[in-house]
């Protein structure tokens, strides 16, 4: 994108699922976010272009939500996601979207 070197959130150092999700890393051309980046064995932070895809949605979800929720399977984990979801927005209806749009 210019002279900021760029690096995939696959390629970090330490915890790499602490970026909120957003919409445009379900899309071909990904998320790209500059961060401020220590890389193993530099002694200070050097900015950098970090792009996040659609992986990294699934990887997040998959830690942060499946993993810690396993016990109840996979039914349960989508009943408490419909659930929430509802709790969240209680007065809109459901408008079908395509995950890339």
């Amino acid at each position: 994108m210019g002279d900021i070197p760029s690096i995939s959130w696959r390629k970090l150092t330490g915890n790499k699922f602490v970026v909120a999700l957003c919409r445009a890393m379900l899309s071909e051309a990904g998320y790209i976010r500059q961060q401020n980046i220590r890389r193993t064995g530099d002694d200070g932070k050097c900015l950098f272009e970090v792009e996040y895809d659609r992986d990294y949605v699934m990887e997040f979800i998959g830690r942060k939500i499946c993993k810690p929720l396993f016990s109840i399977g996979k039914q349960g984990v989508l009943d408490l996601v419909s659930n929430a979801w509802d709790y969240c927005y209680p007065n809109t209806t459901e408008k079908a979207t395509t995950l890339t749009e």
